[in-house]
């Protein structure tokens, strides 16, 4: 998984059991922009790419504070790459307090 923010590889658990429409409506993204879309709650951007089959991996919403990634940051025993995710939504918190 990329972090399209920092440019950092991460590895991640995953659960494709679904993934979300990229952009242009089809199951892949290409290139390893921040795309930006419209969604049911606003603009969206691009946030996290799948490196192996190209899938959405996470948005970042623009018109509302907000997020999601299609893996778990959280999962133990690890790895620990994306716990950063934690501390990125509580920045969010605090900004809107």
């Amino acid at each position: 998984m990329k972090d399209l923010r920092t440019g950092r590889i991460e590895i991640t658990s995953q659960n494709h059991g679904f993934a979300v429409a990229a952009p242009d409506g089809g199951l892949r993204v290409e290139a390893d922009e921040p795309v930006r879309w419209e969604t049911d709650f606003g603009a969206a951007e691009l946030s996290h790419v799948n490196l192996y089959d190209r899938t959405v991996e996470g948005l970042t919403l623009l018109d509302v504070p907000g997020g999601t990634v299609q893996y778990h940051p959280e999962a133990g025993p690890g790895p620990n790459d994306s716990l950063y995710l934690f501390d990125r939504f509580l920045d969010q918190v605090k900004a809107q307090a």
